[in-house]
């Protein structure tokens, strides 16, 4: 291969070993020249011989570049570049470190431990939630342990968006019906047209493989008559009955019998006995704390939930305390209430939003072990924390006496 710099649109870069790829494109390590950061870099391959499938990868190959281009959220690659060179087409990627849950089943051919496998779904499920909860909802429709990466931090990262659509309502079936056998829904096989249940179907399926180290059995193309629940715990009989019944929802045949949203997903997932909860940590300086620690042994802070994890968030004015919030929970979604969205609000602030400024899903606070991090869903008008803007669907982290806005009312962090 030549080995003369790459000059994309944003920066210079230079090809290093291959690390990945298929039949429509390759992956190679790389590094940007000007600051030496490491990236990965994806190029269409130009071993077709058919120009009409060429047209159809490289269609797929800028739906890639240009979906990724607009998605901000830590489970996600960030696209840096992409460009035209030496006859071929690029992708700038950032580099993952770390391991995809393919290859970490060859190093475990009889499945992973059921709970750092809770661990990593909770993660999918928060970025599946951030997917289809764009406007409009992006899906994914090729979720399986290749496209799943384990950072050393344990954190997942999902890569390969070359089959991700844009959801249109009202039609009636995808255009193309692509997949790969075993974890996609029947209706991913021209059945219908795929939505966010699809996703959590292949989220299901996944589980199934990564937990009892087989594939998933392919659905049939009509519904059987005594139905369609493969059950993980058939094979691999130490599995919780908690994650058999999950997954066996997940993989209902008909849509509407699954679960509905990313978060449903979850909340089933936090009830599993064998779920890992992150260790106690700080929520200032991040350091990890002995077990029972009331103050962080680091910098002094107050441990949110260090005994009871429980914070109040007080709604404050001049004239003092006009309502107090109880956070008690894994996932409290606030925001303001209409007939859509009622439902699914812990904390309504509509009562005291009299501008309407905050949105109907503006935030939501999620409990990692005994810490407590607030994310902005991507609102109109802003989360603030002491005055600092939270970029969307960055979680960052909740100590007391922060103040926290939400569009132009402001709450007051308390530990209890």
């Amino acid at each position: 291969m030549d080995a003369t710099p790459l000059k994309g649109k944003r920066g210079v870069y230079r090809l290093g070993h291959q690390i990945g790829g298929g039949g429509q494109a390759l992956v190679y390590e790389g590094r940007e020249m000007h600051t030496n950061t490491r990236v990965a870099i994806k190029q269409l391959s130009g071993m077709f011989t058919d120009r009409k499938e060429y047209e159809r990868a490289l269609q797929q190959f800028v739906r890639e570049a240009r979906l990724l281009s607009q998605l901000s959220h830590p489970n996600l690659p960030r696209v840096t570049d992409f460009f035209h060179s030496k006859g071929y087409w690029y992708l700038i990627m950032e580099f993952v470190e770390g391991m995809s849950l393919e290859k970490l089943l060859l190093r475990h051919p009889n499945g992973l431990p059921e709970p750092r496998v809770l661990h990593w779904a909770l993660q999918i499920c928060d970025v599946l939630d951030y997917l289809h909860s764009c406007t409009p909802p992006i899906i994914f429709r090729d979720l399986k342990p290749s496209n799943i990466m384990i950072t050393p931090q344990d954190t997942v990262k999902l890569i390969d968006f070359g089959i991700a659509r844009i959801f249109k309502r009202g039609k009636r079936g995808d255009t193309v019906q692509m997949g790969s056998p075993g974890h996609a829904p029947p209706e991913q096989y021209g059945l219908g047209q795929t939505d966010a249940r699809s996703d959590l179907y292949a989220l299901g399926a996944t589980l199934y493989h990564v937990l009892t180290g087989q594939q998933p059995p392919e659905p049939p193309l009509t519904p059987p008559l005594d139905g369609w629940s493969p059950s993980p715990r058939a094979i691999k009989s130490e599995l919780s009955e908690q994650i058999d019944c999950v997954i066996r929802k997940a993989m209902q045949w008909h849509p509407h019998e699954r679960f509905q949203s990313a978060l449903e997903f979850k909340s089933a997932l936090l009830s599993c006995p064998t779920v890992m909860l992150h260790p106690l940590q700080c929520p200032r300086c991040l350091r990890r704390q002995r077990p029972g620690a009331r103050f962080c042994c680091y910098c002094g802070t107050a441990l949110v939930g260090a005994g009871s994890p429980t914070i109040v968030l007080s709604l404050e004015r001049d004239d003092g305390i006009v309502k107090q919030f109880r956070v008690h929970g894994d996932v409290i979604t606030i925001g303001r209430s209409d007939a859509r969205t009622r439902a699914h609000l812990q904390i309504d602030l509509s009562p005291y939003d009299m501008r309407r400024h905050v949105s109907r899903r503006h935030a939501r606070i999620v409990r990692r072990g005994n810490s407590y991090w607030i994310e902005d869903l991507g609102s109109m008008n802003g989360t603030y924390v002491n005055g600092r803007r939270l970029p969307p669907h960055r979680p960052f982290p909740l100590r007391p006496g922060d103040r926290v806005r939400f569009g132009t009312l402001e709450v007051i962090v308390h530990a209890t």
